[in-house]
C-alpha cells in the first residue's frame, strides 16, 4: 500500500510519496520528446499514443494529455523548418507506414475548417480533434 500510515491511534507516522499521473506522463515523453524531436515518425507515433490515450482513459485524466499534445505540437513548430515536414509530423500514425504527401496535405490544407496556430505551425482543428474522416 502507498500512501499515508498511521498507527492504532490514527496518528500519521509515514508518508510515502508517489507519482502523480503527470509525473508518469513526463517521465514517458521528456526524454522520447528530446530525442526524437527532429524525427518526423517520431512526433508522429507520439500524436498518435497521446491521442489513443485521449479516447481510451477517463476524461480526469484528459488535462495532463492535452498538455503534452500541445507540447507534441510546439515541438514541431519549433524542429521542422520545411512546410511539407510540419505537417507530416502533425499527422499521427500508429503504424509507423506514414500517410502519403497527398493525404497529409489535403487534410492540413483544408482551410475551410477552424485552425489554430501552434507556433508557427497552422493546424487545422480536424487534425486537433482527431476526425476520422481526414485521416481514414
Amino acid at each position: 500500500m502507498i500512501g499515508e500510515f498511521r498507527d492504532s491511534e490514527g496518528r500519521l507516522r509515514l508518508v510515502v510519496a508517489y507519482p502523480a499521473w503527470e509525473d508518469f506522463l513526463r517521465l514517458v515523453f521528456d526524454e522520447i520528446c528530446y530525442c526524437g524531436e527532429h524525427s518526423v515518425q517520431v512526433m508522429r507515433h507520439m500524436m498518435a499514443l497521446v491521442n489513443d490515450l485521449i479516447t481510451r482513459l477517463p476524461e480526469s485524466r484528459d488535462p495532463a494529455l492535452l498538455h503534452w499534445e500541445e507540447r507534441l505540437q510546439a515541438t514541431i513548430a519549433r524542429s521542422f523548418e520545411d512546410l511539407e515536414e510540419k505537417q507530416e509530423a502533425s499527422v499521427e500514425d500508429r503504424q509507423g507506414l506514414g500517410v502519403p504527401r497527398r493525404q497529409a496535405a489535403k487534410a492540413y490544407n483544408k482551410l475551410s475548417l477552424p485552425s489554430k496556430i501552434y507556433g508557427l505551425i497552422l493546424v487545422p482543428e480536424a487534425v486537433l480533434t482527431r476526425d476520422k474522416e481526414l485521416f481514414p
